[in-house]
């Protein structure tokens, strides 16, 4: 859904607010006030309803003798006001959006009776103690109406008009926002749309789908705004999208958890979603859909369906300023024909607060700064990047491009819960706990902890996964509780693959890189992690000659084909989603009695880590790479001008040296 202004539009709008707010004669209960033409300028209009109508759709009285607005087809109310003397309604807000998704075709009129008049219940009890009337699942409200004076009314909340969507598939992705005494916008950007009363309106994707009514004033109380999301892919029952190579399988309860990562990930080509099942596989390549089970539903995703998508995620007709001028070093410009292309292109970029897109002009400016959105050319596209948005693309990241964990056949513990140990071992003092169960692994149960960092437009993620206990590996010696290991996956500036991957071993790193064809990989993104049967230290072969836990000569043979696809339950260390990490980050304790003092919290990734560490004892910098393009000889890495180096080189956060010729 867009939301467009013109400079006249604004001024119009706001005295049209002013005056109402002064007491200005309202239009006549009957009447039907054709601002058709007002719409095309505004794009977005206040609607009085109090003592009046104001009928942008149909002129169909569709409840008489009470005061109504009707938004038109194409248009969808997301906001409604009240006035703070009495906290009765005075305006909806008609939004216009996309013509095709909002039909304006009336499935039903719902009107208060003492009680809930409901079609759906998409978050339960949403408003307690409160009268609710809500329109049903794939429905929006069109039109508002109160109980007009000049009828003998009190100017009660009367009804709600519930019109026929296309393509919605919010369901519950809902919020509620309450505006009988305050203001509660989910969009700031429409200014004062009706000046002194208070507001409750929805975000700029979303719609109003239900009101909340007092039952003792009779006065709106709430709206529920619900996501109406962007283009979705056409579904195809009981078939099945093979493409050509897998991207990720995860758990998604409705198709839109499913085919959403799709549309914002640039490899996706299309996937199936199982209800049933509660599963969705992704995959990239061809588009190939063939025969799949009765409960099955396949969908393909083109660059057009992707970059609609992200259309709806901007302002049309709008401009995204931000803080900085043209010699500003926060804007970027660039020519481009694809909407995605462009929003992504500030997705990955930390310093980018929002941008523009003109499709006309193929042309994005990405900016820094505050949020500032104003007026734009009518083919101007304008969007903010929340916060939110890319915290969630980092955790997306984060799983597809976790590893897999493969384990000796005759390998001595694996990974488990922190918090179990954590409970036991540490708050209790009542022993360790450890998982020797190898059929735990595929239960989805075991976490796996995980950081991010950005650096420019590179990111990394370290994944941590912890063991209660490590055997010790000679019969006499290296055993301990409480046993933290991990691995660092660096991506490429794109984001679109693994530039890097950095090994742990008894404390010490080394890095190898997939350009050099020195990392294996499965199901295209995740790299392969083999697991020291003792020691739990990550190896990127199988091998080993004895029972050690000296470097390389551990046993790390996968004969059983047990493994851990981390993916399945990713637990972020950037907060305090389980109680011992604040424990965590303040540190003083060991992980058991004679366990480490590893403390995974304070030692997350950084933007200027080196290629490998060693000591003499453990000297994994003969496994690492030498950076991409240059020549490894005698143990020491030479560039093309015979320079040399050791295999301390830090990492980039460029590309250069990682995936292409440095």
């Amino acid at each position: 859904m867009f939301n467009k202004f013109t400079m006249q539009g604004i001024f119009a709008l706001a005295l049209g607010s002013s005056l109402a707010a002064c007491g200005a004669e309202e239009t006549g209960v009957g009447d039907t006030e054709n601002v058709g033409e007002n719409a095309q300028k505004l794009q977005s209009f206040a609607a009085p309803f109090r003592d009046g109508s104001t009928m942008r759709g149909s002129s169909a009285d569709w409840d008489p003798q009470h005061g109504k607005a009707s938004c038109a087809p194409g248009e969808v109310v997301s906001g409604i006001s009240v006035s703070p003397t009495d906290h009765q309604g005075r305006s909806a807000l008609c939004k216009e959006g996309d013509a095709a998704k909002f039909t304006g075709n009336v499935v039903e009129t719902m009107v208060l009776a003492d009680a809930d008049e409901r079609r759906a219940s998409r978050l339960g009890d949403w408003a307690p103690g409160f009268y609710k009337l809500e329109c049903g699942y794939g429905e929006y409200v069109s039109g508002v109406s109160e109980n007009a004076a000049q009828y003998q009314g009190n100017n009660k909340f009367h009804g709600l008009q519930c019109a026929q969507g296309v393509g919605f598939t919010e369901d519950t992705a809902c919020t509620v926002r309450t505006f009988d005494t305050r203001d509660d916008r989910g969009d700031w950007t429409r200014l004062e749309w009706d000046y002194g009363g208070y507001k409750g309106e929805c975000a700029i994707n979303e719609h109003v789908a239900g009101v909340s009514i007092s039952p003792s004033s009779g006065g709106p109380h709430s709206i529920l705004c619900c996501q109406s999301s962007g283009p979705a892919p056409t579904m195809s029952p009981g078939a099945t999208f093979w493409g050509t190579g897998p991207l990720m399988t995860f758990t998604a309860q409705t198709a839109t958890e499913c085919y959403t990562p799709c549309l914002e990930d640039a490899s996706c080509t299309g996937g199936t979603f199982n209800p049933d099942k509660q599963a969705c596989w992704l995959r990239t390549g061809s588009a190939t859909v063939g025969d799949g089970l009765v409960s099955d539903n396949a969908f393909t995703v083109s660059s057009s369906l992707r970059d609609a998508y992200y259309l709806s995620l901007m302002h049309a007709g709008r401009t995204f300023w931000g803080a900085g001028g043209t010699a500003s070093p926060g804007l970027r410009t660039f020519s481009t024909p694809s909407a995605a292309v462009c929003y992504q292109a500030c997705l990955v970029d930390p310093s980018c607060a929002g941008g523009t897109f003109n499709p006309d002009k193929q042309a994005c400016w990405l900016r820094a700064g505050q949020a500032d959105i104003g007026d734009g050319l009518v083919s101007d596209f304008a969007f903010v990047m929340p916060s939110a948005q890319r915290d969630e693309a980092l955790r997306f990241l984060g799983e597809k491009f976790a590893p897999r964990l493969r384990f000796d056949g005759a390998a001595n513990g694996y990974p488990m819960s922190a918090q179990a140990f954590y409970d036991k071992a540490i708050t209790q003092n009542a022993g360790i706990s450890v998982n020797d169960d190898a059929a735990s692994l595929s239960t989805g149960a075991i976490p796996t902890y995980y950081q991010t960092i950005t650096c420019g437009a590179q990111v990394r993620l370290m994944y941590w996964f912890f063991y209660g206990y490590q055997e010790d590996c000679d019969g006499s010696s290296g055993s301990h509780p409480g046993d933290w290991e991990r691995v660092m996956v660096t991506l490429s500036e794109d984001r679109s693959r693994i530039a890097a991957v950095t090994y742990w071993m008894h404390g010490k790193s080394y890095t190898r890189l997939p350009a050099r064809g020195s990392v294996a990989i499965e199901d295209v993104t995740h790299p392969v992690i083999y697991i020291g049967k003792d020691s739990h230290a990550a190896f990127y072969n199988q091998g080993g000659s004895s029972n050690t836990c000296l470097p390389w000569e551990e046993f790390r043979n996968n004969s059983t084909g047990v493994h851990l696809d981390t993916w399945n339950k990713l637990v972020s260390l950037d907060g305090n989603e389980e109680p011992w990490m604040l424990h965590d980050r303040q540190g003083g304790f060991s992980w058991g009695n004679g366990g480490v003092g590893t403390h995974p919290t304070q030692a997350g990734p950084s933007c200027n880590m080196a290629a490998a560490t060693w000591d003499d004892a453990i000297p994994t910098w003969w496994h690492a790479d030498c950076e991409y393009g240059d020549t490894e000889a005698l143990g020491t890495c030479w560039t093309s001008g015979w320079d040399s180096y050791t295999k301390a080189w830090t990492i980039g956060i460029t590309d250069r040296g990682l995936i292409v010729g440095n």
